[in-house]
């Protein structure tokens, strides 16, 4: 369990962790769009290759290969990345459900601090009616 000595711990905390997410995501956008176009050439240039293939006496062979190339290696990055997405999302969600978690038992404290206090008001009002 983690207890916060102020507010300006928890802000701190909650900013780090949400710049940390964010460089993340960013560099998980951005590998995205790189090998979703690299995807794309790599599929053009095998559908090109094949179709070229009849008239060109199969000579456009390399152009398939190197779109099947470049479209394995697509695959080859996409998943790695898409695991890392899902594990950044899932460790800020945890994060999250960590702060939330503790935001309660805060309350909970107060709450127990306040009906504490208005016990000890309570038994102090009762002892002095007994004394008049």
């Amino acid at each position: 369990m983690i207890f916060f000595r102020n507010r300006t711990e928890i802000i701190h905390l909650i900013e780090e962790s949400a710049n940390e997410f964010y460089e993340i995501h960013k560099s998980v956008k951005i590998t995205k769009v790189v090998t979703g176009s690299t995807g794309t050439a790599g599929t053009l240039l095998c559908l090109t290759g094949l179709t070229l293939a009849i008239p060109t006496d199969s000579l456009s062979i390399f152009l398939t290969i190197d779109g099947s190339t470049l479209a394995a290696a697509d695959c080859a990055i996409t998943l790695p990345i898409q695991i890392i997405d899902l594990a950044a999302n899932g460790h800020a969600l945890h994060k999250k459900k960590t702060s939330d978690t503790s935001k309660k038992l805060r309350q909970l404290a107060q709450q127990f601090s306040t009906q504490a206090a208005n016990v000890k008001i309570y038994i102090e009002d009762q002892r002095m009616q007994m004394n008049f």
